[in-house]
């Protein structure tokens, strides 16, 4: 009986940490999107050091949303991921 309650918590668990992974993966998306917005606002030749600042943002942005994702699809949440249209 212990174990299974234990099995139970440690199940939840898990489904709570990658339901966080989407969470943050989310928030990702959402940073990119604005960054490409502020991106429009602000002119290169004006400021080329905003401008260069804001591509390194977006890599960054981009390599930490490639790494969730692949994180999620070895977990085994491919469907999930198409479900939530994140492929």
């Amino acid at each position: 009986m212990m174990v299974k309650i234990a099995q139970r918590f440690q199940d939840e668990a898990i489904r709570l940490h990658y339901e966080l992974e989407f969470k943050r993966l989310e928030r990702m998306y959402l940073r990119q999107e604005q960054i490409s917005e502020i991106k429009k606002y602000i002119p290169s030749a004006n400021n080329p050091v905003s401008q260069k600042h804001l591509e390194a943002l977006e890599m960054k942005m981009a390599r930490c949303i490639t790494s969730t994702l692949k994180l999620l699809f070895e977990a085994g949440y491919g469907q999930e991921m198409k479900r939530r249209g994140y492929l």
